[in-house]
């Protein structure tokens, strides 16, 4: 049995996850920060740094982002295993000063350090991850039975669209062919709001903020085992 626990205490907001009576995960924020990660922004490069083999990106943030070359490319898979960037591409052969991007932050600035970003963009559903700019499907790590890898590889494959890619989360375990096409159909359409929108989205400025704590708690941990939220 799983029991979801909220908490929020002197600005910070906890949530826990409990199974059996045993805390599983803790997460917290502090409930007036503005969370960054899982954020698309269309962002400018202002520098390239060829010996670091890195850019920086303003995204309109207090600091700039640090991309590094292997997040600047298409992202390549070999089986399931992400392959290692081609040490023959160069920062500076594809980022220019000046170069419009839309990127992901996939780290949150730390000190005098600015967030990490990605040109790789993913947006997480409730089943699964969509890659609308990477062709690929594949399974979460942690689902470790063979043959329901299989099984949802292939249900991944059949609902994936052309031209882009899927990954089936945790959750996805168990999940039926209507259930994971509806997740899927839901990131489409949301990505396809987020294409109209890109345009219209001054540079550097946030084209779509993820959603809060609490939001991403729920949708990664619910499922029929848990029993109570408090």
């Amino acid at each position: 049995m799983k029991e979801i626990v909220l908490q929020y205490q002197e600005e910070i907001i906890k949530v826990a996850l409990f199974e059996n009576g045993q805390l599983i995960e803790v997460h917290e924020e502090e409930a007036n920060r503005h969370r960054a990660v899982g954020n698309i922004y269309r962002g400018k490069v202002m520098n390239v740094l060829p010996g670091m083999q890195a850019a920086f990106v303003d995204i309109g943030l207090e600091k700039n982002a640090f991309l590094f070359v292997g997040d600047a490319i298409p992202l390549q898979y070999d089986q399931e295993d992400k392959l290692p960037p081609d040490p023959k591409i160069r920062i500076e052969e594809i980022l220019k000063p000046g170069q419009d991007l839309l990127v992901q932050v996939t780290k949150e600035a730390v000190g005098t350090k600015g967030p990490r970003i990605t040109t790789n963009i993913t947006i997480p559903g409730r089943y699964g991850v969509l890659l609308p700019t990477g062709e690929y499907v594949g399974v979460s790590r942690k689902i470790t039975n063979e043959q329901e890898r299989d099984r949802l590889r292939e249900l991944a494959q059949e609902v994936c669209p052309s031209g882009m890619g899927i990954i089936v989360r945790t959750l996805g375990e168990g999940v039926h062919l209507p259930e994971l096409e509806q997740d899927v159909k839901e990131l489409v359409e949301l990505w396809g709001v987020l294409e109209k929108e890109i345009p219209k989205v001054s540079v550097p400025g946030l084209v779509h903020q993820d959603v809060n704590l609490v939001s991403r708690m729920l949708r990664d941990w619910v499922d029929h085992d848990v029993k109570s939220i408090t």
